[in-house]
């Protein structure tokens, strides 16, 4: 039969200040038989704990599950530990569930195990759904008469992993209790931030537990017989199975954890940042490409400009290309009205008989009609009269006086 253990003296644990993240594995139940382990094929009674481990056969405290203790803290021997002060965080997966506050008016939830100074508040962290109890010392529990549950059963060094489900007619077990470390933080007013007041509770997280629905009625011979503060609530999920280490409770490796879990859950995944990565050389490689096949296609363009220049004549090649402006050459194209490349400048001059005749080059001589100026002669030629036929292209009464003809000069004719 279970016994209340109440008015202790208080082992200081050590102090918890900060959010302590407990092993997946300490959500696995580990059932007792008496004299045997569940799963051996004897009739196992209808408890379970969580934050064991197997040793040798049979189930044993894993002190992994409890946050870090400082140096002289005592080893884990039974429930009820001890005690984190100052202690202002339950551990992740935990919420309060019961408090007590000292003085000589003050009140507890629940029976406590350790004596609790005058300016004292104390909270009682359990796993979500759990109640606070006093059997052989302060722990946490909750009654199932619903639900499927993962359990390890021990033999000998060995462990199995299997599921509990009750009720279970089969086994006659109707319901089904499990234990679970209780984590008692202690503070005063000054522990706190100023912005907050005792007795207000610290700011807690919850966690995942079994799919259960639980029930605060504990009548049963093997079942507890302390009764929880409040109603428990459902709750749902399923937690992770196996084994804790038994002794290795070592401040500095659950700081280390404590740090890398609280970096990394306001970070990044992994994936994710090695897409951002991925995705951002894609783009860089995308760019670079870009801005090469943009200045190929410019000069691709200008060269193909330049061709046509120069196959039109419309573009010098040599070391005078840029200081013409003879239209011949190409020069000065812009300044001709209505210019367009594959057209070349047409200059008038008369041929023969005085016909108006197109022809890329202008004389000197030429006035810009095309035609001679009145009055001028050339060294060797001299006026005649015009011979043979009329020109018909030539239009005396038009806007283009008929040229006159030209004869080679002889001194003293």
């Amino acid at each position: 039969m279970a016994n209340i253990l109440v008015n202790q003296v208080p082992t200081i644990l050590g102090a918890l200040t900060t959010t302590f993240i407990p092993p997946p594995a300490c959500t696995a139940a580990i059932g007792v038989l008496d004299g045997g382990i569940l799963g051996l094929g004897k009739t196992a009674l209808n408890i379970a704990h969580l934050g064991q481990t197997c040793s040798r056969g049979e189930g044993k405290e894993a002190t992994t599950c409890w946050p870090p203790t400082s140096s002289g803290a005592p080893s884990k021997s039974a429930p009820g530990w001890g005690i984190y002060s100052p202690g202002v965080e339950c551990p992740s997966g935990y919420v309060t569930a019961c408090s007590a506050v000292g003085g000589r008016d003050g009140k507890a939830d629940w029976n406590m195990q350790f004596r609790l100074g005058a300016e004292e508040t104390a909270v009682g962290c359990c796993p979500s759904g759990y109640a606070c109890g006093n059997f052989n010392g302060q722990t946490c529990f909750q009654v199932m008469v619903s639900t499927t549950l993962p359990a390890v059963s021990c033999d000998g060094t060995k462990s199995k992993t299997s599921t509990v489900t009750v009720p279970n007619s089969k086994a006659s077990m109707a319901d089904f209790t499990i234990l679970a470390p209780m984590i008692q933080i202690n503070w005063q007013a000054s522990d706190r931030p100023a912005s907050s007041t005792a007795p207000s509770r610290p700011p807690l997280t919850t966690g995942p537990a079994a799919t259960s629905t639980s029930s605060s009625d504990s009548d049963s011979d093997s079942g507890p017989t302390d009764s929880p503060s409040a109603a428990q609530p459902t709750d749902t999920g399923t937690p992770a199975v196996g084994l804790p280490d038994a002794n290795s409770n070592d401040p500095n490796t659950d700081d280390a954890q404590r740090k890398e879990s609280e970096s990394g859950g306001g970070g990044l995944a992994t994936a994710t940042k090695v897409g951002l990565g991925i995705g951002a050389g894609v783009a860089a490689i995308a760019l670079v490409l870009g801005v090469v096949f943009y200045m190929w296609r410019r000069r691709h363009s200008q060269h193909q400009e330049d061709e046509l220049d120069r196959l039109y004549g419309l573009k010098q090649i040599g070391p005078d290309a840029h200081s013409s402006t003879d239209l011949s050459g190409g020069g000065m194209k812009d300044d001709i009205p209505g210019w367009y490349r594959g057209q070349r400048p047409l200059q008038n001059t008369t041929g023969m008989g005085g016909a108006m005749m197109p022809t890329a080059l202008s004389p000197s001589y030429m006035s810009p009609q095309g035609m001679p100026s009145q009055g001028m002669t050339l060294q060797g030629m001299s006026p005649m009269a015009p011979s043979g036929p009329a020109n018909p292209y030539i239009d005396p009464a038009g806007s283009q006086a008929a040229a006159p003809q030209y004869r080679p000069y002889r001194p003293g004719a």
